[in-house]
């Protein structure tokens, strides 16, 4: 680790101005069977990818907070991202600031991200043991314990945890 808070990542856009930092986190879920995650593995990609475009979304649209339109913010989003708004109501975020609070929330990666992993993961298109893994590239503040416990209450996972890369040098693992 560097410093006392990891390494970190700053990206940078089209115009050359610092991004916020950035980190690749890791999860798995364990499923009591291989046909128990086979049965919702879909519905687990689809809740991602929508997880994408409402955080691309979000971003766009979150300065709806400090304009007082919070209303037409959740009546907006609840319409074209059902799934993630379900996933809102379930960790307490929906409907309420729809700014700063959903920072470490709204974080799933990118359509590309999930395509890459799911096709790095899953080369054949299906699982091929209990274990449903995912990788993103996110904001290194992110908190994936409500996308862990999500995945065990919707999907039916027993078992679900994460890493951020920011965490461990995988050099130790060598």
């Amino acid at each position: 680790m560097t410093g006392s808070y990891g390494p970190w990542i700053f990206l940078t856009d089209d115009e050359g101005m610092n991004c916020m930092g950035s980190a690749t986190y890791y999860l798995k879920a364990k499923f009591r069977s291989h046909e128990d995650l086979k049965a919702v593995f879909s519905d687990i990609k689809q809740f991602l990818i929508e997880g994408a475009r409402a955080e691309d979304w979000w971003q766009q649209h979150r300065s709806m907070e400090n304009r007082g339109t919070r209303k037409e913010f959740w009546d907006q989003f609840k319409v074209e991202f059902p799934r993630i708004y379900e996933f809102l109501q379930y960790t307490g975020h929906a409907d309420g600031d729809c700014n700063n609070d959903l920072a470490n929330v709204m974080n799933f990666g990118s359509d590309w991200g999930i395509d890459q992993s799911f096709e790095s993961w899953y080369p054949d298109g299906v699982p091929e043991q209990n274990e449903f893994r995912y990788e993103a590239y996110v904001w290194h503040f992110a908190d994936w314990n409500h996308l862990c416990n999500y995945l065990k209450h919707k999907f039916g996972a027993y078992d679900a945890a994460y890493i951020s890369d920011e965490y461990f040098d995988p050099y130790d693992l060598l």
